[in-house]
């Protein structure tokens, strides 16, 4: 099922922040007043007007004040709509003010609460009689302030006396980006455009309402096989821009000369930006909200940058080159040289600046800058670096190497094979086999074998172009042989591979050959049911990560990947909360697909489908443009079984058809779950090869010694037996799946075998509540298709759960919907099925009551 695309600009949707809410909430009904602060644009208005909302509904009297410009704001202007404003306001008008206010609130029924917005901007006057008023207990207060220039000082004492708490508003996060846009767009988003779009306006709701909307007034934002995509990140339209244009007219000269540095230069130094523009003009623009002062990652030095990297994207593309060139010669040469050292973004900021300029930059600085983009994914600036580095260096200068290696690597990966062969193709004229360059020749192969296994599905390929590198250093034939493993592994050869990445894992000493083989070996021992080390090995080596993201940026997020998958196969639906990748290392990359396709996975596993769809249609729709890991059939092994839960048959076949035609082509690393999710889905479906899929599954994974793959295998084919009364077949499958079990670690196995001996046993009820156990673990076992009783897909998805023994509020939980909504589904559920408890309701779900 496609989703319409959008036309044109619906109601902009205002995502509920329940555990901002709900502490904000708390915070007046304990008697403590809440002043909301945040950046512009962030939602404090939204969640001030649902407090006051709140507390009218409970009766309560509450009385909004405004706050006047501060260039006019007068103690009258903002108090009038409580005590009016009088003809002659005479002389001493704080005090007068104080006494009508409190006389005004005194004569309002229960406890009257004043609302005001901005209070930032409140004159002192005003501010002293507001803090008098909440001292004294004569109104409870509902304020915003903009985080910076922050409270008037008439608040300070308020805080010290704890009679008013500070309740912060952030910008959303990824998820959060994510669900809005599904609610605005109307249909699944690719992880990676949500991920931009939350990076970019740094989850600020105005930014993203006004970006999205430039978006799609461009086309830049299309609807791409079943999902949104951001097609060229470098378009981001005009409504933004004039935003973002109306914010800086206010600015001086000298403040303007802040912004505009940081926007070409990145994130800078203090000294060195204090030896250009003013401090007065660096504090300006701080309490503007428009600059952001924190140590730097790395040296831990004060630097300032741009708060909004959508700021430094437009005044990047609308700066003349004249003010281009000016600012650059304004910056220190000693700054400039100091770049290497940097962040990444301030590196090649500054190269590409020098660049526009027509200013050649040092070739130092120049081959550092490929190398940065490189490391951050961004094909396009890699090739305009290194068209400029490969016009400097002399033709014969051993670094062309380097350059033609970095954007053969960005080509493969950005889909270009012929473009990356090309560079490849020159590097190789370039390699003289008498230097000895080791480093560079292993490199040159590792890409070459990337396009053969990936792009021409050629593994032995692959292999025989390793193979053939030759190194004048022995020390190099071992990361060619670890190489190899890992590339056996995501070919899914685990019999080729696994024992001898287990030996290796336990005997190296290098941290970073380690982490080079973690990914793949726990993934290999988790299919393979050695599950427990599998998970202690992962949260080891997470625990104790030692490898610098700057010169390996993907191995962090493969082992990530790996545990999470090991967890989800032993049964852990609800994962161990860890930090995040960027705060282990912030230059540690994770594809975002590959991230969309571990929440799909996870949504499935909790028997989320609808969210468990978007999210394999999300990454679907980025692997339509470009896939240079082979995931695509996994994702569409995803869609298959989440369609067939909600019941859209059409939908289900054609993801196991487009699974068929592109697997041959795909990673096959964790094959076993993929060929997994398709017998599940065929089974679900009620197709007539769903015993011999099963089958076939089973013993092409007790091949590779891959037992886990094997128990799910021959569990679902007893399923299938038993449902076509091939009871006597379902009794040798029984035995084979007791045999497999014992192979594999967990609470799994031994629920897999007593739910297939309660179905030969005729235990309808018994084998209803042990599909919930299941359930419970993330294994589902889809209901027997039966009498054509329609159910919507988010019933099913109710269904499911209820069946998983859990409560209507936990539910509500999991769908992230109210109690009320999963209540009614539950009734006209019971209604449509003609069952009057969840028992039953169990029972027909498992196909006991068909």
């Amino acid at each position: 099922m496609l989703y319409d695309a959008m036309t044109g600009h619906q109601e902009w949707p205002i995502l509920a922040r329940p555990e901002v809410g709900e502490r904000m909430i708390a915070t007046l009904r304990a008697g403590v007043n809440a002043l909301i602060v945040g950046d512009p644009g962030v939602g404090k208005s939204v969640l001030a007007a649902s407090a006051r909302d709140d507390l009218d509904e409970a009766h309560e009297t509450t009385v909004v004040l405004r706050t006047p410009s501060p260039t006019v704001a007068t103690p009258w202007q903002v108090f009038a709509p409580l005590i009016g404003t009088p003809a002659d306001p005479g002389g001493d008008a704080v005090g007068r003010i104080s006494a009508l206010a409190k006389v005004a609130l005194a004569e309002l029924e229960g406890d009257p609460t004043i609302h005001i917005e901005d209070v930032h901007d409140l004159d002192d006057p005003s501010a002293v009689i507001l803090a008098e008023l909440v001292q004294n207990g004569d109104a409870r207060l509902i304020a915003t302030c903009r985080r910076l220039p922050g409270p008037p000082v008439a608040f300070h004492a308020l805080f010290r006396d704890d009679l008013l708490a500070q309740i912060d508003v952030r910008g959303l996060d990824v998820e959060d980006v994510e669900k809005l846009l599904i609610r605005v767009l109307g249909g699944p988003v690719s992880r990676d455009t949500s991920q931009h779009l939350a990076s970019i306006t740094q989850g600020n709701p105005l930014y993203l309402r006004e970006l999205v909307r430039s978006l799609r007034d461009t086309d830049a934002l299309a609807f791409v096989d079943g999902a949104w995509l951001w097609r060229d990140p470098g378009i981001v339209g005009t409504r933004i821009g004039d935003l973002i244009r109306a914010e800086l007219s206010a600015l001086g000269e000298a403040e303007r000369d802040v912004v505009d540095l940081l926007a070409l230069a990145g994130p800078t130094t203090l000294d060195v930006l204090g030896d250009v523009v003013t401090d007065d003009a660096i504090e300006a623009t701080r309490l503007r909200g428009l600059v952001v002062i924190e140590p730097s990652f790395r040296q831990g030095t004060p630097e300032a940058r741009l708060v909004h990297p959508i700021h430094t994207e437009m005044i990047r593309g609308t700066l003349l080159p004249g003010r281009r060139r000016e600012l650059f010669h304004r910056l220190p040469a000693a700054a400039q040289g100091s770049r290497a050292t940097a962040h990444p973004a301030a590196l090649f900021s500054t190269v590409d600046w020098a660049l526009t300029c027509g200013v050649e930059p040092a070739r130092s600085h120049l081959l550092e800058a490929v190398h940065a983009a490189t490391m951050l994914a961004d094909p396009k600036l890699v090739a305009r670096l290194a068209e400029a580095a490969l016009d400097q260096l002399p033709c014969d200068d051993p670094r062309v190497i380097d350059v033609l290696l970095a954007r053969a690597a960005s080509r493969r990966y950005a889909g270009d094979a012929a473009g990356a062969r090309d560079d490849l193709d020159r590097a190789d004229d370039l390699l003289d086999p008498r230097v000895g360059d080791d480093a560079r020749r292993s490199a040159h192969a590792r890409i070459r074998a990337d396009l053969a296994q990936y792009g021409d599905d050629d593994l032995d390929g692959a292999l025989e172009t390793l193979a053939s590198a030759e190194f004048s250093d022995p020390a190099w034939d071992e990361t060619r042989r670890v190489d190899a493993l890992t590339r056996l592994a995501y070919a899914g050869r685990y019999a080729d591979c696994l024992d001898e990445l287990d030996e290796r894992e336990r005997t190296t000493t290098d941290p970073t050959m380690r982490a080079v083989m973690m990914g793949s070996l726990v993934l290999g021992l988790g299919q393979s049911g050695r599950l427990e080390r599998a998970v202690a090995l992962a949260d080891e080596s997470l625990r104790t990560w030692r490898v610098d993201a700057l010169t390996a940026p993907w191995l962090l997020g493969e082992v990530t990947a790996a545990r999470f998958f090991a967890g989800i196969w032993s049964g852990e639906v609800e994962p161990p909360r860890r930090r995040r990748i960027a705060e282990v290392d912030p230059y540690a990359q994770l594809d975002p697909s590959v991230a969309q396709l571990g929440e799909g996975r996870y949504s499935l596993a909790r028997g989320e489908w609808s969210n468990a769809a978007a999210h394999f249609r999300g990454a679907l729709a980025r692997y339509a443009v470009r896939d240079p890991s082979g995931f695509t059939a996994t994702a569409w092994a995803g869609l298959a079984v989440a369609a067939a839960a909600l019941g859209e048959v059409s939908d289900a076949r054609e993801a196991i058809g487009h699974f068929e035609r592109t697997h041959s082509r795909a990673s096959k690393v964790i094959a076993t779950d993929n060929d997994v999710n398709i017998a599940l889905a065929t089974l679900a479906l009620g197709e007539s090869d769903a015993a011999e899929r099963a089958g076939d599954l089973a013993a092409r994974s007790e091949k590779e010694g891959l037992w886990w793959g094997v128990a799910r295998a021959r569990h679902l084919r007893l399923v299938a037996l038993t449902r076509h009364g091939a009871d006597a077949d379902a009794q040798v499958e029984l035995d084979g799946l007791e045999a497999s079990v014992g192979h594999v670690d967990g609470p799994v196995p031994g629920l897999l075998v007593d739910h297939a001996r309660a179905l030969l046993d005729g235990d309808a009820l018994l084998a209803a509540r042990l599909s919930g156990r299941l359930m419970e673990r993330g294994v589902w076992v889809p209901a027997e298709v039966a009498a054509p009783i329609e159910l919507t897909g988010r019933q099913r998805e109710i269904v499911g759960l209820v069946a998983s023994g859990l409560t209507n509020r936990e539910i509500a939980e999991r769908l992230t919907v109210s109690p009320r909504t999963v209540d009614a589904h539950v009734r006209q559920i019971f209604e449509r099925v003609s069952v009057n408890s969840r028992s039953a309701l169990s029972a027909w779900w498992s196909g006991a009551g068909s």
